[in-house]
């Protein structure tokens, strides 16, 4: 019950977020032009900077917290998390109605597949968020097999090779060597 509550508050509060900053950013959005009409507003560069600035921060918030992206997700976890619940509810009653020998060994069986959906569920919350998220040494590895440090290979191999070039130039060449 704890987790539909949170996926419910979670659900609740990014929706707000979300109808809020857009809102914001959809009237300030159709203000602004209008500003530019009037000759007392066009004077006032501090107002319509401010106006455009508040459209801007409106929309970087949007997208930098993803209200749009974990409202969703919230509400489907809910709806999912309430399915889940009744399916192993009606589940447990039919079983009562069933023959005593076999009912521990069933609800067992039914309490340990809904654990999995549930699991799978608030998995699903995870893996949305932090599926992007990649520990420093696959960053690392990508970065080097990008190349992005080949041109410091590149120089410091440069500097190893005129030391090597001097001594291949000292040894004369015989009258049969190959060049």
């Amino acid at each position: 019950m704890t987790h539909r509550k949170r996926s419910r508050f979670f659900a609740r509060t990014s929706g707000t977020w979300y109808r809020l900053f857009g809102t914001v950013e959809v009237c300030l959005g159709v203000v602004l032009p209008l500003l530019f009409i009037y000759p007392q507003t066009v004077s006032k560069v501090w107002l319509l900077a401010t106006v455009s600035v508040a459209i801007s921060v409106s929309a970087a918030l949007k997208a930098f917290w993803g209200w749009q992206e974990q409202w969703a997700i919230f509400q489907a976890q809910s709806i999912t998390l309430a399915q889940v619940i009744s399916e192993w509810e009606i589940s447990m009653l039919n079983l009562t109605l069933e023959s005593p020998e076999t009912k521990k060994q069933e609800a067992l069986n039914i309490t340990g597949h809904a654990a999995n959906k549930l699991f799978g569920v608030l998995n699903q919350e995870h893996e949305t968020r932090f599926h992007q998220v990649q520990p420093p040494e696959m960053v690392i590895a990508a970065i080097n097999k990008q190349g992005r440090y080949a041109g410091v290979d590149q120089a410091v191999q440069q500097q190893q090779v005129p030391q090597q070039q001097p001594a291949q130039q000292q040894q004369p060449a015989g009258p049969g060597a190959a060049p």
